[in-house]
């Protein structure tokens, strides 16, 4: 039996979470043994990881916390477990806490699988701070790459030439896996939508709506500054934001020294995100950084009109229904090409475009499956 350690935040409302659980939790194969590392610090996730999933769930404080008791976490549970993983499946967004690899492969993990899920660092923090990031980013890449890591999953070519060396890119020596998500679960229903709508009194209401967390990289702050233009054109509009974050108070702030409270709702963190895909009529992502977006491919399949910043990485999408557009446009502008496709009806139909794309949730598991076989 080969064991496998998933290292992750194992966070509600994370997509690095939802990669984990929609690929390694659906691998059946007893020759196989997944645990589970939750390295942000957080145990909130560990019993439902450990009744529903069966992994054996370890937690150590989050780096961003203490970086000494996080690597020192990390150099007890690897001695005590000496030769025990055969594998080691790193989720990183960056290549600053690269100690934890370099650990592991000392301990006795033959395989150590380095898998990028961002195009930038996951954290905000001030200019210094960024600057010593990059630095130790750029030398624990190089260093992890050449000497450390044996495979290399990427969630976009954006996302392998930010975590990855510029010859393991141009060789293609990694493996591109894309965030398949369960495409049946999110399909467009226009009964359930007539249905959710009705009981939560949306008729005639025109929703609009942003998931993420609250942080400087989701950059919310720029969206409800949109989302005024597009209120002084469409009085039936109404802004959903889903998830929480440090930014949640300003954000409050923000929508109501614009006067938008009554148009603007904080629904916080949510487990029905389908349900709220049927409701929702255009999903507004200005990010700054990201890496391939779980959000942004469930919101295709439920046949959402999005507008994207152009400056993320969007690999292949549905260009029926999404319509990105520069971020060194003015709030104005965005409001004014939102405006242009808003009577477009284009919910139905595009699973099967998805399907072809790599976004099917079979295909995902298949190839991290194949990793360990």
């Amino acid at each position: 039996m080969k064991r496998v350690l998933i290292v992750g935040d194992f966070l509600h409302g994370s997509g690095v979470t939802s990669f984990i659980l929609n690929a390694f939790g659906n691998i059946n194969d007893q020759q196989i043994q997944f645990e589970a590392l939750a390295n942000a610090g957080s145990s909130e996730m560990k019993a439902e990881i450990e009744a529903k999933y069966g992994w054996p769930m370890t937690v150590i404080p989050a780096a961003n916390q203490g970086l000494h008791s996080h690597l020192k976490a990390w150099h007890q549970f690897l001695k005590a477990n000496r030769g025990r993983y055969d594998a080691v499946h790193f989720n990183y967004s960056a290549m600053w806490n690269f100690l934890p690899l370099m650990m592991a492969k000392h301990y006795g993990a033959k395989q150590i699988t380095l898998h990028s899920h961002n195009t930038y660092f996951g954290t905000d923090g001030s200019a210094a701070k960024l600057r010593v990031l990059k630095l130790l980013h750029n030398f624990g890449k190089w260093y992890v790459c050449h000497f450390v890591a044996t495979d290399f999953v990427a969630v976009s070519k954006e996302a392998a030439q930010w975590l990855f060396t510029g010859s393991i890119v141009k060789r293609q020596r990694y493996h591109l896996i894309r965030n398949g998500i369960n495409l049946a679960k999110f399909n467009f229903d226009p009964e359930k939508r007539r249905r959710l709508r009705q009981a939560a009194n949306l008729d005639g209401k025109h929703v609009y709506a942003n998931v993420g967390v609250f942080e400087k990289r989701k950059n919310q702050q720029f969206l409800i500054k949109i989302f005024a233009k597009i209120a002084v054109q469409d009085p039936q509009a109404i802004l959903y934001l889903i998830g929480t974050g440090p930014l949640e108070t300003l954000l409050k702030q923000q929508v109501k020294a614009a006067k938008l409270t009554d148009q603007v709702q904080f629904l916080g963190r949510r487990s029905d995100m389908a349900d709220l895909y049927q409701v929702m009529d255009y999903l507004i992502f200005p990010s700054l950084h990201e890496g391939l977006s779980m959000v942004f491919v469930e919101a295709q399949a439920a046949g959402l009109t999005i507008f994207p910043s152009a400056e993320i990485p969007l690999d292949r999408y549905d260009h029926e229904i999404v319509f990105p557009i520069s971020l060194s446009k003015s709030a104005n502008q965005w409001a004014e090409v939102i405006g242009q496709h808003q009577n477009s009806e284009r919910r139905q139909g595009h699973i099967a475009a998805l399907r072809r794309l790599g976004y099917d949730e079979k295909q995902t598991v298949k190839a991290i499956h194949a990793l360990y076989q």
